[in-house]
């Protein structure tokens, strides 16, 4: 998915997590030894799917739809690439329904989908709660597990960091034990600035505008080319 849709530069998600996060997120160095994640794996992998595709009573595939933002960056060749996969290995037939902000922000509010893609969750404790624990307003179809619920309140109420980052990896591990959701990838992304700008905050989670903090972020004028660093410029980007 990272050669298809990513240019190669990127790294998988484990499932509610930013592979970029470390701590906060499964290390990659054990995310790639796990079944679906494993390179070395894969054709296991795949005829285990097949198996438990039969078992399901599915032997043929099925049909479904998959629905996702398509004013985001990350959900449309997340969706695309998911499609062409999911069809040549298990014969699963998606078809995808983009979706404009309003209705998105519905279909994720009501639950109401066949199947669906989210933006990560990482290190947000209200999303994570909203999303996956049972009492989560986000959540209306599942999953419902005590032990789940279980980790997510320790994690919501735990305020040292190292806990924590244990915490989210619990929850992340428990997700993907039970396959409540797919972890797909996580896209590489660049932001250039000026070398007199100081400490804008870059936004990693998947969006394409930067933070902007005016309290934070200043410039120092001595570093500016003259031809930059008049009195009204200046002010005006203040």
């Amino acid at each position: 998915m990272i050669v298809k849709a990513a240019f190669g530069d990127g790294v998988p998600n484990p499932p509610g997590g930013i592979g970029w996060r470390k701590g906060m997120s499964i290390p990659q160095e054990e995310l790639l030894k796990l079944p679906g994640y494993n390179p070395a794996t894969k054709q296991q992998d795949l005829a285990e799917a097949k198996r438990l595709m039969v078992e399901a009573g599915y032997p043929n595939g099925f049909s479904t739809k998959l629905s996702y933002g398509s004013y985001l960056t990350n959900p449309k060749p997340i969706a695309e690439v998911t499609a062409s996969q999911v069809k040549a290995a298990l014969n699963i037939s998606i078809t995808l329904v983009p979706l404009d902000r309003a209705s998105n922000t519905q279909v994720e509010r009501d639950n109401n989908y066949e199947m669906h893609t989210y933006g990560v969750t990482g290190e947000s404790r209200s999303v994570t709660y909203d999303k996956l624990h049972s009492k989560g307003i986000l959540n209306k179809r599942g999953p419902k597990d005590p032990e789940l619920d279980a980790l997510i309140e320790k994690f919501q109420a735990e305020f040292d960091a190292v806990e924590a980052q244990k915490l989210s990896q619990q929850i992340q591990r428990r997700v993907y034990d039970q396959a409540y959701h797919i972890g797909a990838f996580e896209r590489a992304q660049y932001t250039v600035f000026q070398p007199w700008l100081y400490d804008m905050a870059h936004n990693n989670g998947a969006q394409t505008v930067i933070w902007w903090n005016p309290p934070i972020a200043w410039m120092d004028v001595d570093q500016m080319p003259q031809n930059r660093s008049n009195e009204e410029r200046v002010t005006r980007n203040e």
